[in-house]
């Protein structure tokens, strides 16, 4: 391409050898090319890779230079400044997921560029896609819209049952509450039952107290009256 792009260049290279194995110049404006694969063929020598597996770079006369890294290889992407480095990053996701799809078993017995020519449309169209920030960034809203959709539904249905396990505890509840009050009712009929008996057994003692009491005092009387009316009819 013949104009200063947002996104300028990708690569990927080999970590055991620092052999670049992919590229792609998406900006092929002046002596550009040449810039990239210099600061590329920097870092990938860098010692320090294995201490920053993710890292971003600026340089004054590339632009911005962020990569990551795997057991196996090193991604790089060179983008304009002012990129977004969430969007930077999520380019080199990408591209380390669709290259190891397709070329992770022939990295490493690559040849140095020996696979530009197989991951060129990947590269082209990923470096195509990431270059309208604008789209881009729309694209990763929604993408966050419908994980905050998820989030929700999957509190809603945390909350639904947990109100289903409080029903059911508060089912257990109403059975052990009725539980209770049945055996309370046969409780209070038995003591009434007793009661009523013990009533009875109340009012017939008493009624023999009072039969004694009276025949004690009625008794003697009827003894001297008809005592004293045997001696009359004597006479």
């Amino acid at each position: 391409m013949s104009v200063l792009t947002n996104v300028r260049h990708c690569a990927v290279g080999r970590l055991s050898d620092k052999v670049v194995v992919a590229s792609y110049v998406h900006c092929n404006q002046g002596g550009m090319p040449a810039h990239f694969h210099a600061v590329v063929d920097k870092v990938l020598r860098s010692s320090k890779l294995a201490e920053h597996p993710r890292l971003t770079i600026t340089d004054k006369e590339v632009g911005t230079l962020h990569y990551v890294t795997d057991a196996q290889s090193i991604y790089i992407i060179i983008t304009a400044p002012d990129y977004p480095q969430r969007t930077a990053f999520r380019f080199l996701d990408e591209l380390k997921t669709r290259f190891s799809e397709q070329f992770s078993d022939a990295v490493d017995g690559s040849a140095e560029n020996g696979l530009t020519a197989r991951a060129k449309r990947t590269m082209l169209e990923l470096c195509t896609h990431y270059d309208d920030t604008a789209r881009v960034d729309k694209t990763i809203a929604v993408i966050h819209q419908v994980e905050e959709v998820q989030n929700i539904m999957h509190d809603n249905i945390g909350q639904i049952l947990a109100t289903h396990e409080n029903l059911e505890v508060l089912e257990d509840k109403t059975d052990a509450l009725r539980s209770e009050a049945q055996t309370f009712q046969r409780q209070a009929v038995d003591l009434k039952r007793v009661m009523w008996f013990r009533n009875v057994k109340l009012r017939l003692i008493i009624g023999m107290v009072i039969l004694c009491i009276v025949g004690y005092i009625v008794t003697p009387i009827i003894i001297r009256a008809v005592a004293a009316a045997n001696a009359d009819s004597r006479r």
